[in-house]
């Protein structure tokens, strides 16, 4: 919520360009899924990789990554609507696939926060992660991990079909 707010605060204002239905979020119109799919892949994994390098960055580069997501939503949503998209051509872009893929990624970054933590305490005594902490740490990495998958997946398949059901 922080990152929106600041993206909404500080980011500017689009200036250019005609006024449409949002040629930025209606690019997947006209691709093929599988091409979408490829695309939205590359760019998720690599967020993921960024906001799991939290665990070695004492949580900054989770913190800093989800606060960036928070003001580019606001950049796209503020470009949106001053293209001339509607509130439900907006969110038939978007939540389709954003609430999935916005949950894992702050599972995803509750691991570069959560590996700090045992990690002060390997300093003071000794002890990092017992077999327990390791398999937690391990299902919450494989379950953002398939909650980004998947929601590359809508993305790709399900949110052009409710943009075209939605009449764009």
């Amino acid at each position: 919520m922080l990152g929106f707010a600041l993206g909404l605060l500080f980011m500017p204002a689009r200036t250019k360009g005609p006024p449409g239905r949002g040629a930025e979020l209606s690019a997947h119109d006209t691709q093929p899924a599988r091409v979408i799919l490829a695309r939205v892949m590359k760019t998720n994994l690599l967020a993921y990789v960024v906001i799991l390098a939290g665990s070695i960055t004492v949580g900054l580069a989770s913190v800093a990554h989800m606060l960036w997501i928070g003001a580019f939503i606001s950049l796209i949503l503020r470009g949106a609507f001053e293209s001339g998209l509607t509130a439900w051509g907006f969110l038939a872009r978007t939540l389709p696939h954003g609430v999935v893929e916005i949950t894992g990624f702050i599972l995803a970054a509750s691991i570069g926060l959560r590996v700090f933590c045992p990690f002060v305490h390997y300093l003071r005594t000794g002890e990092f992660l017992d077999r327990t902490g390791w398999r937690g740490l391990i299902a919450v990495a494989a379950l953002s991990f398939l909650l980004i998958f998947v929601a590359a997946f809508l993305e790709a398949f399900l949110t052009p079909a409710v943009v075209a059901a939605c009449g764009k």
